[in-house]
């Protein structure tokens, strides 16, 4: 027996103006790896974002993948340890102006790696540095 890392269940945003992260609720062990949406609820439709996310010993951020209608500058340093992200709508105009229910920003893929503490809580933190709406807002 491996032991095994416990994720939360997703919850749909009920606040506007949060940015949540999105993972699954089943068990994992050493080698696994799984996706964390972070959707963004601000009301409008975004038009920038600036996102950082860290996470613990026993996890490494190995990828961000986003929507084709972003220009994106997406930045993980070797160890995986921390990893940022820069958006900026391609063609702005294509944005719709009204409100805008929860939207899905990027994806990250996480590995469990070999170092993760068994049947222990582990953490992934995200900051929004900064999001704009298609307003400038």
């Amino acid at each position: 027996y491996l032991g095994r890392v416990i994720l939360h269940e997703y919850r749909p945003p009920t606040v506007r103006n949060d940015v949540l992260l999105s993972m699954p609720n089943r068990e994992f062990f050493h080698g696994d790896s799984f996706k964390v949406d972070v959707v963004a609820q601000i009301g409008l439709a975004p038009s920038s974002f600036t996102l950082r996310f860290d996470v613990a010993t026993g996890l490494r951020i190995a990828q961000i993948n986003t929507h084709t209608r972003w220009n994106v500058q997406v930045v993980i340093p070797n160890s995986g340890q921390t990893a940022g992200i820069s958006a900026l709508l391609a063609d702005p105009s294509s944005a719709p102006t009204g409100q805008q229910d929860a939207e899905t920003l990027c994806t990250l893929t996480i590995f469990v790696t070999e170092d993760a503490e068994l049947d222990e809580y582990t953490t992934l933190h995200a900051w929004v540095q900064d999001i704009t709406d298609v307003r400038g807002q």
